[in-house]
């Protein structure tokens, strides 16, 4: 596999740590949906996981390719400067919680509107079947963290 693959899977794998960070911190700050933001984190931290498995495994078989015409390294890294950016702002100032929900909604759904998993063309039936996990727990996401948003705007 050519080592700017690698450089990607890396990229996607800090990307998946650092959202899991940022449910972390909000799990701090909003102890009364734990039980949202920690599956969440462990869910984001899994996703690296599984991205690092990836790179493992596309080392080794050298089946798995990154359309670069629809890959933007430059676009994680903004993304990864803005989750950085808000967990800075949380850790310093609480946020509402809408707010909170609000950007975690959008990190998911950005996620899904960018088909940043469809990126990669492989002929592993391993590789494809983890892709489309990872998709689906990016949708996962977004439909748990929606419905945690709509309940906190029903309360208000």
């Amino acid at each position: 596999m050519k080592e700017d693959n690698i450089n990607v899977l890396d990229k996607l794998a800090e990307h998946e740590e650092l959202i899991g960070k940022l449910y972390e911190a909000y799990a701090n700050v909003f102890p009364e949906l734990n039980e949202l933001w920690n599956p969440l984190s462990k869910d984001e931290h899994q996703h690296a996981t599984w991205i690092k498995e990836l790179d493992l495994q596309a080392s080794s078989n050298s089946r798995l390719f990154i359309n670069k015409h629809r890959f933007k390294i430059a676009a994680i890294n903004t993304s990864l400067e803005y989750i950085q950016k808000e967990i800075d702002r949380v850790s310093l100032s609480p946020i509402p919680i809408i707010e909170a929900l609000s950007i975690a909604f959008y990190i998911e759904q950005s996620l899904i509107e960018s088909r940043l998993f469809e990126v990669f063309e492989t002929d592993s039936v391993e590789l494809k079947h983890l892709l489309q996990k990872l998709n689906n727990e990016t949708v996962n996401h977004r439909a748990k963290v929606r419905e945690a948003l709509d309940s906190q705007r029903k309360a208000l």
